[in-house]
């Protein structure tokens, strides 16, 4: 290799190394920036976008894995999509977000009233259920292994509604409005 050729392939590598240096600076904040982004949306995505949260996370591991490579170009290439990628998450976050502050909202205007029907289905079943009680004989159609299970579901509706209201008092609506149409489905049937 003649001397000129070594000055070449010199220059040559300086002239890299300079380029890697000067994509370095860029990279390191498009990293820095998408870090700050996903931590800005880190907790509420955690609740309502748990899995876009984890894929954003991933994305973000692999982009820092290619900084502490030196792989400059690819991270400067590939910033962009995570930007994008932690928008759709902070998009996501906020529509979950709303979704299940609805779903409350239903509920809490839900369990008014159910508290004013539930109480009269149940106070007209457990009349029903007594009156059957006192019968010396039974109806038509109706055995003990019936007024049994008739019993019990009345003890299963009376522990949900109790359930329901428990919940509705300390403030988790939708568990109370679930337990609130369980205990209706079964006055009703």
């Amino acid at each position: 290799m003649s001397i000129r050729s070594k000055w070449v392939l010199a220059v040559a590598a300086g002239l890299v190394m300079a380029g890697c240096a000067s994509q370095q600076e860029p990279a390191t904040k498009a990293v820095a920036a998408a870090q700050a982004a996903l931590g800005a949306v880190r907790d509420e995505a955690s609740q309502y976008a748990p899995d876009q949260l984890k894929a954003a996370e991933e994305a973000l591991g692999r982009i820092q894995g290619k900084l502490e490579g030196g792989d400059y170009s690819d991270v400067l290439t590939a910033a962009p999509s995570l930007v994008k990628q932690v928008d759709e998450l902070k998009a996501a976050a906020a529509d979950g977000k709303a979704r299940m502050e609805a779903a409350m909202a239903e509920a809490r205007d839900l369990l008014p009233t159910l508290s004013a029907d539930l109480p009269k289905m149940t106070e007209a079943l457990k009349a029903r259920l007594d009156a059957l009680t006192k019968m010396k004989a039974l109806p038509e159609g109706v055995d003990a292994a019936n007024l049994d299970f008739a019993r019990k579901s009345y003890e299963e509706l009376s522990g949900e509604w109790t359930a329901a209201q428990a919940d509705f008092a300390a403030g988790r609506f939708t568990d109370a409005a679930s337990k609130a149409n369980a205990a209706r489905r079964r006055a009703t049937d």
